[in-house]
């Protein structure tokens, strides 16, 4: 069943942010905006995300070189649910994004991760097909894990999304999907987070003053990047 699809592409804006900024905008946040229903109001809760690059790597070096242009696939669970998992590949446009993503078994997510995914090449979906494709001939694998405690807000008008990302941390080419405990390191130094809005068209004014008063370091690297840059 294909969800999440948002051809629409939106704005998306980064921050590394220090701890006393996130302890303010998860106050202000939380007293002005809805969460967006998982887990409860303004509640941390772990994103895992497994992160799949080819044999050159060129989803990361994309980044790196600033092309404008390029994409990236994910097999993402929330709260080590294995019950509720997503393959997502997000397309990137400059500053602007858009992404499709896909619920998969946990059966059909172990064939991903180990490379035993010939059934992919018969799915209806095509996102499912498309990563056979790659995985055949191009070789795409998995490439690197991160976890991290998101605290999310949303808004309707403009489909506003912020985030608040918590205690990032990665584990290189860890196939290790539905661990309780990942081993891995931290990617920001100790007490940053990372700030992310989301929207389409115009941001509403009264969501920007709840911020823009604040530091904030405008940031172009992703958490991918960020995590594979440590290892490399």
């Amino acid at each position: 069943m294909m969800l999440d699809r948002r051809e629409t592409l939106r704005d998306e804006k980064k921050f590394i942010i220090s701890r006393p900024v996130y302890e303010i905008l998860r106050s202000r946040l939380s007293a002005a905006l809805d969460s967006d229903g998982h887990y409860g109001k303004s509640q941390p809760y772990l994103v895992r995300s497994l992160y799949f690059d080819d044999i050159n790597m060129t989803a990361f070096r994309s980044k790196l070189n600033g092309i404008e242009n390029r994409t990236k696939y994910r097999l993402r669970c929330y709260n080590l649910d294995s019950d509720y998992m997503v393959f997502e590949k997000k397309e990137k446009r400059a500053d602007k994004s858009y992404k499709l993503g896909v619920r998969v078994s946990a059966r059909l997510a172990e064939g991903m991760l180990s490379g035993d995914c010939d059934c992919l090449n018969c799915s209806n979906e095509p996102l499912l097909r498309e990563f056979y494709v790659l995985s055949r001939y191009r070789g795409l694998h998995p490439s690197v894990l991160v976890d991290y405690s998101r605290i999310a807000f949303t808004f309707p008008t403009g489909d506003v999304r912020l985030t608040l990302d918590s205690g990032i941390s990665s584990g290189a080419y860890s196939t290790d999907f539905f661990g309780r405990e990942v081993a891995g390191f931290p990617v920001l130094d100790d007490g940053f987070s990372v700030f992310e809005v989301k929207y389409n068209g115009i941001l509403p004014p009264h969501i920007s003053h709840l911020f823009e008063d604040l530091p904030l370091t405008l940031s172009s690297s992703s958490k991918y990047c960020m995590s594979l840059s440590l290892l490399l």
